[in-house]
């Protein structure tokens, strides 16, 4: 998990969108978040068609399409939302680049934002009902030198959105979701300008560490239910500790640590 994933669970509120966020931090403090997502242009037509059909099933479809952004993915790649977005992971947070990904029936954004000091990248969740912070949220230590330290700790579990009322598997709910869930990938990487001397990250590449990696293409029945309550900290520690296929997730419980050189 990192500050990073902000945007890309509320990008998860179009379905099929394909999200990555890369924190890169230099060994002065300070460093890059680049964001990447990109969803089909019909992705508006296909959330409201999911939402009906799971209504007249009974399965909780009005309660989806809340949830859900209704939107074609040419929203995502709004300037002043990505600028509004900046002043939230911290007033010294820019956004120095911007640009829309438009091919193949497929539209997004990809961005690039700078901060002099990791120590000043914070992110809140809102709750599930809006409310600021109930969601819990995450920030970031850093302690210089010829061997710097760089610590990411969560801050507050939040309670648990849960999915939509009404929502349980079944042959043909759960192809439905695998239909609305077609195509998505999230992904946030934390990696470090230098060699890692010792860390207690899940999952690391050398000098990147994956907080989270989310592939609905090997998520089955209601695994890809347990998307649609995605939303808050204490949601991803209780699918973390299901393990089920397509997810590797740094533990959001604890905090993670990265000393290189």
């Amino acid at each position: 998990m990192a500050a990073a994933l902000a945007p890309l669970l509320a990008l998860a509120g179009a379905g099929c969108v394909d999200g990555t966020a890369v924190v890169q931090v230099a060994r002065n403090g300070g460093g890059t978040i680049d964001l990447r997502a990109v969803a089909p242009a019909d992705a508006a037509t296909r959330i409201q068609a999911t939402s009906l059909l799971l209504t007249t099933m009974g399965a909780g479809g009005t309660d989806l399409l809340k949830l859900f952004t209704p939107t074609d993915a040419t929203t995502l790649v709004d300037r002043r939302t990505l600028e509004r977005f900046a002043k939230e992971l911290g007033p010294q947070v820019r956004l120095v680049s911007a640009e829309r990904i438009s091919a193949k029936g497929r539209n997004g954004f990809a961005a690039r934002y700078a901060f002099p000091d990791v120590r000043g990248v914070r992110w809140t969740i809102p709750a599930a009902d809006g409310r600021t912070g109930d969601g819990g949220g995450l920030a970031f230590d850093f302690v210089p030198g010829a061997t710097p330290v760089l610590k990411l700790i969560p801050r507050g579990a939040g309670a648990r959105a849960g999915a939509p009322a009404g929502a349980r598997s079944s042959i043909l709910l759960d192809a439905t979701m695998a239909t609305l869930f077609e195509g998505f990938r999230m992904s946030a990487v934390l990696r470090v300008d230098g060699e890692v001397l010792r860390s207690n990250a899940a999952h690391r590449n050398g000098a990147a560490a994956t907080l989270l990696s989310l592939d609905a293409a090997a998520m089955k029945g209601p695994d890809l239910w347990s998307l649609l309550g995605l939303r808050t900290m204490a949601d991803a520690a209780a699918l973390r500790r299901r393990s089920p296929a397509g997810v590797r997730m740094q533990d959001p419980a604890q905090p993670m640590v990265i000393v290189f050189r």
